[in-house]
């Protein structure tokens, strides 16, 4: 097997049979301060994977079920999955699971360009098939955190996903970072207006073992376990935004009710227990 392949089965294709995370590149170069692949000690982008690694990597891994019902397809934990070195593998990869009948979701910070969300559009089976997470952990203080990424304000040009593509799209705001994107509360609530989005609200993760004096809970992201921090200004800002939309501390909670079937026009406030 070469070096290339395995590190594509290693980190391209990862998870369970239940949720699959497919990541088109292992690292990243935009800087991001809060980002947990810095405490993984990945610098940079270590390698970019084509479709053929990637679908290769599947088939070994054996954990690919597909359909409706199936694996859920999550896009982008290990890398910025729309990057200009790895945007063609992805949209590939989003429009193979969109085919055989997998819901899918992918995170970014980039902001999507029209033809992209055309192909995109164009591969969707069912409704609310296809979900696009914007990451906007922080509106006013981006450009010190992130510096390298696309603007908030061109982020947000993709919550336009759902009324003008007819995908469905949603706020992600994912780390909350501790006394900071609780200042933000207040312009969070007016876009999830404006564009009629639910919203992901959910805690900094890191690497287990690194020593943060957190107690969270941990939880897997592919074949790496983490420590979720517990977060006062996560909760302070589930039960804000509650009041405007339907709010979600996991993004596969919010597919979870997909399957069930809701009402689009209920507005709930899930927190995992939390108060």
């Amino acid at each position: 097997m070469s070096a290339r392949l395995e590190k594509s089965i290693d980190w391209g294709i990862s998870g369970s049979r239940e949720r699959i995370f497919v990541s088109s590149a292992f690292g990243c170069h935009y800087h991001c301060t809060y980002c947990y692949l810095k405490r993984m000690k990945v610098e940079g982008v270590q390698a970019y994977f084509k479709k053929e690694e990637l679908l290769e990597g599947l088939r070994r891994k054996g954990i690919f079920v597909p359909g409706r019902q199936g694996s859920l397809i999550t896009i982008g934990c290990f890398t910025e999955c729309l990057d200009e070195g790895n945007r063609k593998t992805t949209m590939d990869m989003i429009a193979y699971f969109l085919r055989q009948g997998n819901y899918v979701q992918i995170s970014t910070k980039k902001r999507i360009s029209r033809e992209d969300m055309s192909f995109i559009a164009g591969n969707i089976q069912y409704d609310n098939q296809m979900n696009l997470y914007v990451s906007l952990p922080t509106l006013s203080f981006a450009r010190e955190l992130e510096p390298d990424v696309d603007s908030p304000e061109m982020r947000v040009e993709n919550l336009k996903g759902k009324r003008e593509y007819g995908i469905h799209t949603c706020l992600y705001i994912k780390p909350v970072l501790e006394g900071i994107t609780i200042k933000d509360a207040k312009r969070y609530a007016q876009l999830v207006n404006t564009y009629q989005v639910p919203a992901v609200v959910g805690e900094l993760l890191d690497p287990t073992g690194k020593d943060t004096g957190n107690k969270g809970r941990e939880k897997y992201i592919g074949n790496v376990c983490m420590t979720e921090h517990q977060s006062n200004d996560c909760d302070q800002l589930t039960r804000y935004l509650g009041k405007y939309t339907r709010v979600y501390r996991n993004s596969d909670d919010m597919i979870k009710q997909m399957r069930e079937g809701w009402n689009n026009n209920e507005s709930v406030c899930i927190t995992n227990g939390r108060s």
